[in-house]
């Protein structure tokens, strides 16, 4: 099944476009956040198999990645991106008794963030190889130069320093990823100010909320540190929560495993029905 692409207009009279892959059943929706370079249709073999499976998936493209072509790579306030999701969610649920969301990479943080700050938003949480802990960041010159540029030139662009093949080692999907025109490789030093509020955001709350979550980690993941995810997850203070490793996986499990993944979070979602039923 192919997606179709909507448009949502959020609070501050933006219009951002979603993709959206239906299922007969109303009842769960997965509301589903990408990485920082990547967009929606990263996401669309997993979503296929999902809303194959009864769940219907709305792919939300963050504000200046994706489709939205405005401003692309930006970022004012980490705020507005908790917002935009909040928007979203709002608005469509009266079509649908639980919302769940799954977020992958930087997008597995902006989760945990609107988890935190909206703690009856969603009835489940997927952190799929979360951007809590990155492995990756910029060298401490080219930080030097941001944190200049986030006080004097928000809006200049830098780097995003993850090279293709920390993605996935899968020839077909490298090359997808290469040639995508969609996919972001720089984003302002505004945006870099704002993602490190949301690090100190989530610090500052200690990694707790109260959605039931699992986490899905990648063996060989190069991006994301692992053991200080296990950390967390171990210290988070909830009943229903549960992680998974996916062996022998590169940082993008959802190109790798898409089945899998895809099956995971619909027993999760299951999961989490059964008990709240």
């Amino acid at each position: 099944m192919s997606a179709t692409v909507g448009e949502y207009r959020t609070q501050d009279g933006c219009s951002l476009k979603y993709r959206c892959w239906p299922a007969d059943s109303q009842t769960d929706a997965l509301i589903y956040l990408h990485g920082i370079e990547s967009h929606s249709e990263w996401f669309a073999e997993c979503a296929r198999h999902i809303s194959g499976m009864g769940i219907g998936v709305y792919a939300l493209d963050r504000r200046g990645s994706g489709m939205n072509s405005m401003e692309r790579g930006h970022c004012s306030s980490y705020r507005r991106l908790l917002l935009d999701v909040l928007d979203f969610a709002c608005g469509i649920s009266g079509r649908h008794d639980r919302l769940h969301c799954a977020g992958l990479s930087w997008g597995g943080k902006l989760a945990a963030a609107v988890a935190s700050a909206y703690p009856a938003l969603f009835a489940s949480l997927t952190l799929i190889a979360p951007g809590i802990f990155p492995r990756v960041a910029p060298a401490p010159g080219e930080k030097a130069r941001i944190a200049f540029d986030a006080l004097f030139r928000p809006r200049a662009l830098h780097p995003i320093p993850i090279k293709d093949a920390m993605f996935t080692s899968m020839p077909e999907r490298l090359a997808y990823i290469a040639n995508d025109p969609l996919r972001l490789r720089r984003v302002t030093a505004s945006f870099y100010r704002e993602s490190f509020k949301i690090d100190r955001l989530l610090r500052k709350r200690n990694y707790q909320w109260k959605t039931p979550t699992q986490v899905l980690l990648a063996e060989h993941d190069r991006i994301i540190d692992n053991e200080k995810l296990q950390t967390i997850f171990d210290s988070l203070e909830m009943e229903h929560k549960r992680i998974l490793l996916y062996k022998g996986c590169n940082h993008s499990v959802q190109f790798e495993r898409p089945g899998e993944v895809a099956r995971d979070i619909v027993e999760w979602i299951g999961e989490v029905r059964q008990t709240d039923d």
